[in-house]
């Protein structure tokens, strides 16, 4: 159990899978729906694992206002600095005066939103999941497409050599809509990224 700036309890249940794990279903799910919020009065209940998810499960979940944060979005969270709430785009969690990445003013001081590649995926603003996002920004600078700027969670700039520095330049960093929007239309203009978001 934890409460978030804002006063929310949150109810996390943590599943320990692994790669080759089973996946998590949603007899899972039920279990931590029937005691989150009716049992312990949690106002935000999460299912935390680093394996995978079954389709299903995600289906109820979302029709029962649970949260997952599966392996990749895991993966994002232990690479950034942001807060749960953050990664799953969560509006109301964070204390008024707290700054919220994707609907206040940016960290660089401009008033365009940011977001990390999670919520850039939810928003739709982008057709791939984070783990396939970080594989087509690192494919990017071998085929001669221009990386879109970035900020981390501190407000620092980062060119397109800082990003690929590392071989990551993604994981914790935030970007504008037209950002991603002008990189996303170079890929488009090759003729080598799909206009659907994937299952």
């Amino acid at each position: 159990m934890a409460t978030d700036p804002a006063g929310q309890l949150w109810i996390i249940q943590c599943k320990q899978q692994g790669l080759g794990g089973k996946m998590v279903g949603v007899q899972e799910l039920q279990v931590l729906n029937g005691t989150g919020r009716p049992v312990h009065k949690g106002n935000v209940v999460v299912l935390v694992t680093n394996g995978a998810v079954s389709r299903r499960a995600h289906g109820f979940a979302k029709s029962q206002k649970l949260e997952i944060i599966d392996r990749l979005l895991l993966e994002d969270w232990i690479a950034g600095d942001r807060p749960a709430w953050d990664l799953l785009g969560l509006k109301g969690c964070t204390a008024p005066s707290a700054l919220s990445y994707g609907e206040s003013e940016a960290l660089d001081g401009s008033s365009e939103p940011v977001y990390s590649l999670a919520e850039a995926y939810n928003a739709g603003l982008v057709p791939w999941k984070p783990a396939t996002m970080r594989q087509y920004l690192l494919r990017s600078q071998r085929r001669g497409i221009p990386l879109p700027r970035s900020r981390d969670g501190l407000g620092h700039l980062y060119t397109a050599a800082e990003l690929g520095r590392d071989g990551s330049g993604n994981c914790g960093h935030l970007y504008t809509a037209a950002e991603l929007g002008d990189w996303l239309g170079h890929w488009r203009a090759q003729g080598t990224a799909p206009h659907q978001q994937p299952e």
